[in-house]
């Protein structure tokens, strides 16, 4: 298997699939939740600022729209894991309690 890390990012080649794994190192899955959650946000915001402003949402390539649309539905699938993950933890938390 081929694999490359740079930073905080890992791409690894199998013979079927491509795998990114980003490494957080000592956040808890509710601060990642939490930052990604900010990241949509700050998309979504310039996004609306954008379309209902001069419209030049509409103006980009609609390559370049699809990017932009691919990314926030990324990042709140992200979003939904790592919150779906916190909720998980703070189960097992508290089972050991």
């Amino acid at each position: 298997m081929l694999k490359h890390t740079r930073s905080n990012l890992t791409a690894e080649q199998g013979p079927s699939a491509i795998f990114l794994t980003r490494h957080f190192a000592l956040e808890t899955p509710l601060s990642v939740a939490a930052e990604k959650a900010a990241q949509l946000h700050g998309l979504l915001y310039l996004l609306r600022d954008c379309a209902t402003g001069d419209g030049a949402f509409e103006t980009l390539a609609r390559e370049l729209q699809d990017g932009i649309l691919s990314l926030a539905a990324d990042l709140a699938h992200e979003t939904l894991v790592m919150s779906e993950m916190a909720v998980l933890q703070a189960g097992t938390d508290a089972d050991r309690t």
